[in-house]
């Protein structure tokens, strides 16, 4: 099974054949709707952004993932991973005699 991918004819983005529909509708659709959590209003496209910014956030229920360090709030464990790593790689400097990384 070979995924085929075609051109977009209004943006000339290469999509695969059976997400062309998708794309254009969600890309390039100017039908404006109303978000569902806010007066907000917009594009299927702008929707998608202002979801992602305005509503994936800490204020709102599913964070169920905390960390220890800095008590940032992630909806995924992996997420929460990730960034519990990026603690470590800064930690590079620590104190011998209390076991502390800065």
């Amino acid at each position: 099974y070979v995924k085929q991918k075609v051109r977009c004819p209004l943006c000339s983005r290469m999509i695969l054949k059976n997400h062309l529909r998708i794309h254009q509708k969600i890309i390039h659709s100017n039908d404006i709707i109303p978000c569902s959590k806010c007066n907000f209003k917009g594009t299927r496209w702008d929707m998608m952004k202002h979801q992602r910014q305005a509503h994936n956030s800490m204020r709102h229920p599913g964070f169920n993932y905390t960390c220890s360090i800095c008590n940032l709030k992630f909806q995924k464990c992996r997420q929460l991973d990730r960034h519990t790593r990026r603690h470590r790689i800064k930690s590079n400097y620590g104190c011998k005699n209390c076991n502390t990384f800065f």
